[in-house]
């Protein structure tokens, strides 16, 4: 299933826009600035919101991949 263009632009630029939130949210809670309300039993706070950050921005890096 081949994915038209304009869907991946967009999908990658609300995947940009998200992480880019994402990555202030995580600097502001490591910095005891806004709390880190994510987390998983065995992990810190701080590595479940890096890895969100991370997630998001690969997806957006996939979205705009080959344009």
């Amino acid at each position: 299933m081949i994915l038209s263009r304009s869907w991946r632009k967009g999908f990658a630029r609300f995947a940009l826009v998200l992480g880019s939130l994402s990555v202030l949210w995580l600097g502001a809670g490591a910095f005891g600035l806004a709390p880190l309300v994510l987390s998983l039993p065995g992990e810190s706070s701080v590595r479940v919101h890096a890895a969100v950050t991370i997630a998001c921005l690969l997806a957006a890096a996939w979205g705009y991949w080959n344009d």
